[in-house]
């Protein structure tokens, strides 16, 4: 009997984490606090700082300039934006200095064709935030949630569509 008790405590606390890991994975559990970001003087975007989950509807994209299908996903959401309404951020978590300056972040801004707000996660909180593990990674955020979330490159039908969904 104490062997059934104990399986069927096991059973019951794996169950917990499973459905507290999947309501956390989707990333609409837990209201997001507002982040600060540094905004970076290129095409589309002004030197200063921008601050991100503070209300409304925004379409976050996470980005590296090492990450080969992130430049055509920059892409992607400028023919998206060119349908929409709503505000676009995209973040890069890459540590400037070395071998990547703010001059080569602004030359792969401009070749990616991104002409709106682009800004340095330099802790990581946005990426942590949005519980991202892949790049590129594309949010829907309203308010203080994420309301749509997809890793990897996203057609701009669908990432209108999505916004379209959550804008009703």
């Amino acid at each position: 009997m104490n062997r059934r008790r104990f399986l069927a405590g096991v059973a019951g606390a794996g169950a917990l984490a499973g459905g507290a890991w999947l309501a956390r994975s989707d990333g609409t559990a837990d209201a997001l606090s507002p982040v600060t970001v540094e905004t970076l003087d290129a095409r589309g975007s002004s030197a200063g700082d921008l601050t991100l989950f503070d209300g409304g509807v925004a379409v976050v994209d996470l980005f590296a300039t090492t990450c080969p299908p992130c430049k055509p996903q920059v892409g992607n959401l400028a023919k998206a934006r060119e349908e929409l309404d709503v505000r676009f951020v995209s973040v890069t978590n890459q540590v400037l200095g070395g071998t990547l300056t703010k001059a080569d972040l602004r030359n792969w801004w401009a070749e990616a064709g991104g002409d709106w707000p682009v800004a340095l996660d330099a802790d990581g909180a946005v990426t942590r935030a949005l519980g991202a593990r892949n790049l590129p990674y594309t949010a829907i955020v309203d308010g203080d949630w994420v309301a749509w979330a997809e890793a990897g490159t996203t057609p701009p039908e669908k990432v209108v569509s999505a916004v379209e969904e959550v804008t009703g």
